[in-house]
């Protein structure tokens, strides 16, 4: 009993980490993820709603289809999302399209930044004026 209460635990948490990394991604599209785990459109996930995502997930993710997921199968889903964040930041910070982010590129959104943290325009950042949300300061797109 004991060993089957653990496996049916082990299953849960391996379907629920799609739900929360769906949700919790950034970028465009990150608000139509939640519509499209919940499948009966009634602003509502259900558990079983979340389980058939978690399950599509990692059908998708099985490559070899054995029902299991493998150090391969699981570096080549990562990589898949490493390659959306890459291409993310050169369409945000390329500046000229070339395809590289130079030094000249990245000082510009730096520059950017610290100008948009820096509210009352005093050339420096005050303690008060950065806003910080789980360690990291969020800016919007």
């Amino acid at each position: 009993m004991k060993r089957i209460l653990i496996a049916a635990a082990a299953v849960a948490a391996v379907a629920a980490i799609p739900l929360a990394g769906a949700l919790a991604e950034r970028g465009p599209g990150h608000k139509g993820k939640f519509a499209q785990i919940d499948a009966d459109k009634n602003g509502k996930i259900t558990k079983a709603e979340a389980q058939a995502f978690g399950d599509g997930k990692f059908a998708a993710t099985d490559l070899n289809n054995d029902g299991k997921l493998s150090r391969a199968e699981l570096e080549a889903e990562v990589s898949k999302r490493i390659a959306k964040q890459v291409d993310r930041r050169l369409k945000h910070m390329d500046a000229n399209g070339d395809g590289m982010i130079s030094i000249e590129e990245a000082r510009a959104k730096g520059d950017q930044r610290f100008a948009k943290m820096d509210k009352n325009n005093y050339g420096m950042i005050e303690k008060g004026e950065v806003r910080r949300k789980g360690g990291h300061h969020r800016r919007k797109h």
